[in-house]
């Protein structure tokens, strides 16, 4: 989260440093920016994983209280 508050922050506060060159036209703000998409997929593969995760807990839980729920047979 940090990454993506900085930007702001750091464009106007330090906006020379956005603006050092690195190779030809290539500059530090640039490569700042293409290395959000990276940190984001990054973020959004992880939370997927975790996601998985979860639902197969919640699933299982599901399964443990209706197995646990007693029979309700009229007589």
């Amino acid at each position: 989260m940090s990454a993506f508050l900085s930007i702001p922050l750091i464009s106007h506060s330090l906006p020379h440093w956005f603006h050092t060159q690195v190779i030809g036209e290539i500059n530090l703000g640039l490569l700042f920016l293409v290395g959000q998409y990276a940190i984001g997929g990054a973020v959004a593969w992880r939370y997927c994983v975790q996601l998985r995760r979860l639902d197969a807990q919640a699933a299982e839980l599901a399964r443990l209280a209706l197995d646990s729920t007693p029979s309700h047979t009229a007589h």
